[in-house]
């Protein structure tokens, strides 16, 4: 695990996620107390604790501006649980500058949102670097989130669906090629 990262500004990432809302309206939920769950698993989380996060700035994703507006600054895409976390960003995505974090949240009037008052930086992965972007139809992002145009994210995320739906390579195209394309990229990195 890479801890020193002399290509990234920390102190524009820390102030660029500082705040950002993970939820808004937990107090209204009867069954908030307190958590909120992980991107990957759905697993409850607690604030006020240390959780692995993925903060994504876009490089030179223009396709994604062209359909989400300008996607400028750095800002939170996942939270992990425990059971969720990693210990790099693999595979990375060309075009996505990636940071894997290690920070916490706070809640306040039933907003909750990352505190970086101790962030730190696990791992990190520059724009023009990684695996080029997967062929996800722009309409699946716009209704999945961006996290489907990125590979570190796929690549946790798949086998979290395989495990629910064992048949979904069959009856997704879509899941299918992610799936080939993950396995080609393995087999390209442990070459």
């Amino acid at each position: 695990m890479r801890h020193d990262h002399p290509e990234l500004d920390v102190t524009e990432l820390r102030e660029e996620v500082h705040g950002q809302e993970l939820a808004i309206g937990l107090t209204e939920q009867p069954d908030w107390n307190g958590r909120f769950s992980c991107d990957f698993c759905g697993a409850t989380l607690w604030p006020h604790t240390p959780l692995q996060m993925d903060a994504i700035r876009n490089h030179d994703m223009d396709t994604l501006d062209r359909l989400f507006g300008p996607l400028e600054g750095w800002w939170i895409d996942s939270v992990r649980c425990p059971d969720c976390v990693v210990d790099r960003i693999h595979p990375p995505t060309d075009g996505w500058e990636e940071a894997l974090v290690l920070c916490s949240t706070t809640e306040r009037n039933g907003v909750l949102s990352v505190d970086t008052t101790d962030l730190s930086v696990l791992d990190y992965s520059p724009g023009p670097a990684g695996h080029y972007p997967p062929v996800i139809p722009l309409d699946t992002v716009s209704q999945m989130g961006l996290s489907f145009s990125r590979w570190s994210f796929l690549y946790r995320y798949l086998p979290l669906i395989e495990a629910t739906v064992p048949d979904i390579g069959e009856r997704q195209p879509l899941y299918q090629y992610c799936r080939d394309r993950l396995n080609e990229i393995e087999r390209e990195t442990t070459a």
